[in-house]
């Protein structure tokens, strides 16, 4: 929702603004259903969004499919920018060493996720 200030933004400057969608209401409702708790007014201010933007940046090839798809979204106004990781700053370091670090039990099973559960695609 924070596109929407962009987009008043954009109207009282005159400046463009780009915009990152990091989930789409008219997919999770065609895929969560009634369990989508999203008010209906999520839809009109992303269908607006979408037309307002200067530029589109999807995460993935299915995030661009999905914007034309579910929001008329002109394939020429996205760019994909795909969601990727560091190996330079992400590496792999002693378990026992990454436990004391971040003040973890060293016998307890640790279950680390990072983003949301809800079903959908990518």
């Amino acid at each position: 929702m924070s596109a929407l200030v962009a987009s008043n933004i954009k109207k009282e400057l005159k400046i463009p603004y780009v915009v990152t969608f990091h989930t789409f209401g008219l997919v999770r409702l065609a895929h969560q259903e009634d369990m989508d708790k999203f008010s209906s007014q999520r839809f009109d201010i992303e269908r607006m969004i979408v037309k307002d933007a200067d530029l589109i940046i999807a995460e993935c090839p299915q995030d661009k499919e999905d914007l034309v798809q579910y929001y008329n979204a002109e394939r020429s106004s996205i760019s994909i920018a795909l969601c990727e990781f560091n190996p330079n700053e992400f590496y792999v370091i002693d378990k026992k060493i990454a436990r004391q670090t971040v003040h973890l039990n060293p016998h307890e099973n640790i279950l680390l996720y990072l983003g949301r559960i809800v079903p959908g695609r990518c």
